[in-house]
């Protein structure tokens, strides 16, 4: 009994020195997740940092995109700009083009007009003349028969 005493005793001794044994591989380990913790672990003036750079990447990113569709719709706006206006410059011409042949071809028609007037005008002379010669040929004749 005095041999399991001085046993006890001895193992007491050895578990009476681990208890600091254990209470510093606590610590130890408590310490280590803390430093852990706290190396991962982000404060809010990082958590507003990290938002801001995240929001500034975004807007950057936006203004590319946005900036790309603006000139695509500019290049857009431009040759339809262009278009439209040789469009316009074409209508143009071919409104004066259209207007000339209009204002030549009146002329033409009052030129043609006044030709048939006077054609008109000839051939009534001429008819009444014939018909004057006609009585006059018709007068004589009966004269001479």
């Amino acid at each position: 009994s005095s041999h399991s005493c001085a046993a006890e005793t001895h193992n007491s001794a050895r578990i009476v020195a681990l208890v600091p044994l254990r209470r510093m591989l606590r610590a130890a380990l408590c310490l280590s997740v803390a430093l852990h913790a706290a190396a991962t672990a982000v404060t809010p003036l990082e958590k507003v940092t990290q938002l801001l750079e995240g929001l500034i990447a975004d807007v950057k990113a936006e203004g590319k995109t946005e900036a790309e569709l603006y000139d695509k719709f500019a290049c857009f706006c431009k040759d339809t700009s262009t278009s439209k206006s040789d469009s316009i410059i074409a209508g143009r011409d071919n409104i004066n083009s259209l207007s000339a042949e209009i204002a030549d071809k009146t002329a033409t028609k009052e030129e043609k007009q006044a030709e048939l007037k006077q054609r008109q005008a000839d051939h009534e002379a001429m008819t009444m003349e014939l018909a004057e010669t006609e009585a006059n040929f018709a007068k004589e004749k009966a004269e001479y028969e």
